[in-house]
Order: C-alpha cells, then structure tokens, then sequence
C-alpha cells in the first residue's frame, strides 16, 4: 500500500532546464568566460547531476576554484531572478499533490539543491504550490553527498518510518532516478524537456490511481 510519496529534484515540479542553460550563460559572460551551452550540449551536461558539478567538470581545470565558486554563485543568482516571474508547475504535479492529501499520504521533497533554488521555485509556483504542501523538504544542507549519490533517500526512507515497499519517487533524469533505486525505492521517471530518455511517464494516470 501506497504510503509516501517523495518528489525528487526542482525539476519534478517546474520546467527548469531552459531556465538554467540561460542562467549559465549569463554567469559566463559576467565572469569574462567565453563559454556558451546551447540546448544540444547542455542536454548532454545533465548526464552530470548537480549544477556545480556539472560545472566543474565542464570547466576541466581552465578556471581555479574561486572563478568556479564565482560563476555558481552568479548562476544561482539569475536563475532565482528569472524564476521570480513565476512559472506553471509541470503538467500532472498539482493533482497528484491533491490527491496524495487526500488519500492522507507523507509527501517528501528529496533534492540536494541549494535552500536559494528551493526559495526560487516555491515563489515561482505561488498560488499553485506552497511550502506547506510538503511535509518536509530537504536541501543540500542536509546530506554531505549529494545527488547520484543515494544518501539523502536513505535518509528520507529512514525518516519517514515506512518500508520501501510504501512510498513511490518520482524524479526527473535517469541519474536522479538511480539514486532513488539504489536507496531501494520504487521510482517513476518523470522526465524533464532536456533529459535524455526514452522511458519517462507522465503524472496524470498516477494521480487518478490515487483519486481512486
């Protein structure tokens, strides 16, 4: 039986990728870099979880640290600006929200992003979705191995008190997903418009599974 659901990256509820391949570019260009990601390559970078990362291995050593940490920084600061002007949540997430309070489910929001990216999509969704729809979220912060790494859902699933069996991810690249099945969690890809996947699903048979 169906007790949890956790909704993984800020990507499960908001299309965040165009967003983010612009913010990049902008960052490159404050920071005197003559980088540029265009769709096709930053469809591939996603391979990478996590912004900073990604970045970093991009980059391969052409920028110290400080210049990385710089063009993260800025990054982070045009993507929260852009998100300020509000977006619709991805096509499915606010039924499936419902129906989950509904039926009375603990709904988790698994990400190690940062608590600013976090901030960002909950003023973009204003009026769709709230803090309060989540019973807890979880950010960075909270876990010292981000993303593939399975950790931060063995630490939810530990949280929560329930089995694996109980609870369904939901997560938006086949990287993201691993992490959830390596924690032993049932997963549902929920692909973003820049994954790289043939085996995504979309929300709204979920939902009317759960309205059920």
């Amino acid at each position: 039986m169906l007790t949890a659901l956790f909704f993984g990256s800020i990507g499960t509820l908001i299309e965040t990728s165009e967003l983010q391949r612009q913010a990049y570019n902008r960052a490159f260009s404050r920071a005197g870099l003559d980088w540029y990601w265009n769709v096709a390559t930053y469809c591939q970078l996603l391979r990478q979880v996590g912004g900073k990362a990604r970045l970093k291995r991009y980059a391969d050593g052409q920028i110290d640290n400080a210049t990385l940490d710089q063009v993260h920084r800025l990054k982070e600061s045009y993507f929260k600006e852009m998100l300020a002007g509000g977006e619709d949540a991805r096509p499915g997430v606010r039924e499936i929200i419902h129906a989950a309070q509904q039926k009375g489910l603990l709904i988790y929001w698994v990400t190690t992003t940062s608590q600013s990216n976090i901030d960002g999509v909950l003023q973009a969704l204003i009026g769709q979705l709230q803090r309060d729809d989540f019973d807890r979220i979880y950010t960075a912060q909270d876990v010292t191995a981000p993303k593939p790494d399975p950790a931060i859902y063995r630490q939810a699933l530990m949280d929560s008190g329930y089995s694996p069996d109980q609870i369904l991810v939901i997560e938006d690249t086949q990287e993201n997903a691993e992490a959830a099945r390596a924690a032993g969690l049932r997963t549902l890809l929920f692909s973003g418009e820049y994954a790289l996947s043939d085996d995504s699903h979309s929300l709204h048979h979920l939902s009317a599974e759960l309205l059920d």
